[in-house]
């Protein structure tokens, strides 16, 4: 009797096993490493909706520091009618932006969880009504922010017509 197959091919076998551990591995460092910036935010258009300069979305400060965990967003609909809802039901989720040389994108999530907001209660009245929504950015979101531009985008709501809504920040770097 001769050798046994593994014998005769254990280095080629432990050669390619090798190999095989070698690029999961690269692929773990790769994807622990790379930046938080994704690709072009789809939201072209913002703050389009109907009666648009009767809406606002404001954050509880204009700066926030790099390891920022939550941003407040307060909608006002000071329209005399006309709720602002989500457009399509259950959609209750925003996006974290930032600007890249003039041009809008989507950061990376930590995971693939649902962003929800916290507060949500179905939509705002017209009237001067506003409500405030807790968008946890260190719960989604890899922390410290880089220092720049960024925005949170409230995609596909209604106010008569669809649209989404944006409102802009700045992270101290």
């Amino acid at each position: 009797m001769g050798p046994g197959i593994f014998t005769k091919y254990s280095r080629q076998v432990i050669g390619g096993l090798l190999a095989v551990f070698v690029c999961i591995a690269a692929l773990a460092v790769y994807y622990h490493l790379r930046g938080n910036v994704r690709g072009i935010s789809p939201y072209e258009t913002v703050n389009d909706l109907y009666e648009q300069e009767l809406l606002s979305m404001t954050t509880d400060r204009e700066s926030y520091p790099a390891e920022v965990s939550a941003v407040e967003v307060t909608l006002r609909n000071g329209a005399s009618d006309y709720i602002l809802i989500q457009d399509e039901p259950h959609t209750d989720e925003w996006v974290l932006e930032r600007e890249v040389e003039g041009v809008w994108r989507s950061l990376r999530t930590k995971g693939n969880e649902t962003i929800r907001w916290f507060g949500f209660n179905g939509g705002v009245y017209w009237g001067g009504e506003e409500e405030t929504y807790v968008c946890d950015i260190s719960r989604y979101y890899k922390t410290p922010l880089e220092g720049g531009t960024y925005r949170i985008v409230f995609p596909n709501m209604m106010h008569q017509t669809s649209g989404h809504l944006a409102v802009e920040f700045t992270v101290e770097g």
